[in-house]
């Protein structure tokens, strides 16, 4: 069975070396792509990440949610903070990493037809 990586923003900041090696079978969400390009990060950190979308993109391997994701995300987020279910920090941060998940309807489509593990690092 082939490994097929998803990595969260902190993963792909700390360990972006290593997660080259996964490159060929790794899928990547489209929100650690913005979460990693909105940032003071200098013009050949850009070119790294517009490469690696690039090549991705090609590869129909970017993972990204639809508006109706996003919009069930984020009610599904405004329960928790209305109920106060979690602490509010926990909440800013599920924010963004909700919609890195490989489970929305979207994400299954391309996914299912693939023999494959999902590990998120």
């Amino acid at each position: 069975m082939v490994i097929r990586p998803i990595f969260d923003t902190s993963s792909v900041i700390k360990y972006r070396t290593e997660i080259k090696k996964y490159f060929e079978t790794l899928y990547f969400p489209s929100m650690v792509f913005f979460e990693l390009v909105a940032t003071s990060i200098n013009r050949d950190e850009l070119k790294f990440y517009s490469d690696w979308r690039r090549d991705l993109n090609a590869e129909k391997r970017i993972l990204s949610p639809t508006e109706n994701d996003i919009w069930e995300t984020a009610k599904a987020i405004r329960r928790l903070y209305v109920n106060k279910t979690a602490p509010q920090t926990k909440l800013i941060t599920l924010r963004t990493d909700a919609l890195q998940s490989p489970d929305f309807p979207s994400n299954k489509k391309i996914l299912s037809s693939l023999p494959t593990t999902l590990t998120i690092f």
